[in-house]
Parts: structure tokens; C-alpha cells; sequence
């Protein structure tokens, strides 16, 4: 009976040098597993084969974690990808507003620069209107031979 379990653990041992890594499954791995528990039970100390088959195992679940996390990453990538797009047309439009708000800046202060202009043309003629009021008013309701007098 010895024997019998001596036999299968060597067949445990040969697939493993057989087997590539990653054609190792986890079904595989646990029928391994199975095969080490039933030759324990002839009192054969197996604890390093178990050992590594802990090893490959969690290998394998390493194996099948990294391509759920590259599968994030590529997501993630494509995620980075468009919000750098949108980041870049957003720029673009801020510095179109921003170009707009310069001209606007600017039209403001020569339409302000027009007006300041034509206020000073305005209080220079209502100067003379006044000046012109003043002389032509003492004039107004008196006879004109009252200034010779």
C-alpha cells in the first residue's frame, strides 16, 4: 500500500516538472492537493511538497489578480486618457475666453477713452455757451444805447 502512495506522490512530482506554470490551474493545483492528503494518510511526511504547492497556488492567484489589475490599469488609461483630452479642450476654451475677455477689456477702455474725449469737448462748449450766455445776456432786455450812457 506504501508503495501505492509513493507512486502517486512521484506522479504529483512529474506533473509538476511537466506542467508549464501557465498551464497550471487552480483545478489542477487542488487535485494535487487531494492526492498529497491521501498519501499523508499512510503517515508519508509530505509537509515541503505542500509547501510548494501553497506556493504555486498562491502564484497562480497572484497570475489571475495582476490581470485583474492590469485590466484596472487599462481602464484607468483610457479614464486618463479622455480626461486629458477634456482637460486640453477646456484650455483651449478658457484661453478663447480669456482672449475675449482681453479684447472686451480693451473695447471697454477705448469706448471710455471715446467718451472721456467727447465729456471734455461737452464741458468745453458749455464753457463757451456760458461765456457766450454771459456777454450776449447783458445785452438781453436793455436798450443798447444804455451801455453808452
Amino acid at each position: 500500500m506504501r508503495a501505492y502512495y509513493l507512486e502517486c506522490l512521484c506522479a504529483v512530482i512529474q506533473e509538476l516538472h511537466s506542467i508549464p506554470f501557465k498551464q497550471l490551474t487552480k483545478a489542477k493545483i487542488k487535485e494535487m492537493f487531494a492526492v498529497l492528503k491521501d498519501v499523508e494518510s499512510a503517515h508519508i511526511d509530505v509537509d515541503w511538497l505542500r509547501a510548494l504547492l501553497n506556493e504555486i497556488s498562491e502564484a497562480l492567484e497572484l497570475v489571475n489578480q495582476r490581470q485583474t489589475f492590469e485590466a484596472k490599469k487599462t481602464k484607468y488609461n483610457q479614464s486618463l486618457e479622455s480626461v486629458r483630452k477634456e482637460l486640453e479642450s477646456k484650455m483651449d476654451e478658457l484661453a478663447l475666453k480669456e482672449k475675449e475677455a482681453a479684447d472686451a477689456r480693451e473695447q471697454v477702455a477705448e469706448t471710455k477713452a471715446r467718451l472721456d474725449e467727447i465729456e471734455l469737448q461737452c464741458s468745453e462748449l458749455d464753457k463757451t455757451i456760458s461765456t457766450i450766455a454771459s456777454i450776449t445776456d447783458k445785452f438781453q432786455g436793455k436798450s443798447l444805447a444804455d451801455e453808452i450812457l
